[in-house]
């Protein structure tokens, strides 16, 4: 079946149209990302603001001793604010290309020149950031409140409601192919735990794992799984 309840949070995020892209391109510089290539968001680029114009990408935080948090997946038309002051301590962003990606760099004052210049382009900017940190604090009671399984289901719902598409046969592909190490810095545990909770929803019939492409084939049992208390 495809999925019965279409988990929108990730797909109503608003994003910057063409149009925009296009103008903003005329003031920033463009920078072009091959696959796994990354950047720190503030260090290599300054105070500037960094927007998606192709390509598909995570930001992501690491730990002092290397592990990663993966903040959120990125696509064309999303934008990553200006870089504050560094604070003591906290690991600045990192952007990674999940495939050949470009971004658009524009400085502090331009990037604040056009955005006073363009009262549109302001609000789509504050209403895409208001998303940001609404996703943010989704994922945050995510973490708090639901175990690595409940936290899994909801991830993958949510992956599948953006990225899938019908299967042959029944059921939704995930069309984002990602590591369960990936899925595991998504909802901030082990790579064994996902395994092990993958392994299981494939012996049960709720999933089928095809290398890195996830296929769900009963997303009513992961909605349960999900809603559970």
């Amino acid at each position: 079946m495809v999925l019965g309840r279409q988990d929108t949070r990730e797909a109503e995020r608003p994003r910057l149209g063409e149009a925009d892209l296009a103008e903003i391109c005329q003031v920033g510089q463009t920078r072009v990302l091959r696959k796994a290539q990354s950047l720190y968001v503030g260090g290599e680029t300054g105070s500037s603001a960094i927007l998606v114009k192709a390509g598909r990408l995570k930001l992501s935080r690491l730990s002092a001793d290397g592990k990663e948090l993966i903040l959120s997946l990125l696509e064309p038309g999303d934008l990553l604010p200006l870089a504050g002051e560094r604070v003591c301590g906290r690991s600045e962003p990192l952007v990674e290309a999940l495939e050949p990606a470009v971004l658009v760099v524009v400085r502090q004052r331009d990037f604040e020149w056009f955005v006073q210049t363009r009262p549109d382009l302001a609000l789509a900017v504050i209403r895409q950031l208001t998303a940001r940190v609404r996703e943010l604090e989704e994922r945050i009671e995510e973490m708090v409140f639901k175990d690595i399984p409940r936290r899994l289901a909801t991830t993958l719902l949510r992956l599948a409601a953006v990225y899938g598409a019908p299967e042959p046969g029944g059921g939704t592909a995930v069309g984002i192919r990602v590591t369960q190490q990936e899925l595991a810095n998504l909802i901030g545990a082990s790579r064994e735990m996902v395994n092990h909770a993958l392994s299981a929803w494939r012996r049960e019939g709720l999933i089928e794992l095809h290398g890195r492409c996830i296929v769900i084939r009963r997303a009513d049992a992961l909605e349960a799984l999900e809603s559970a208390r």
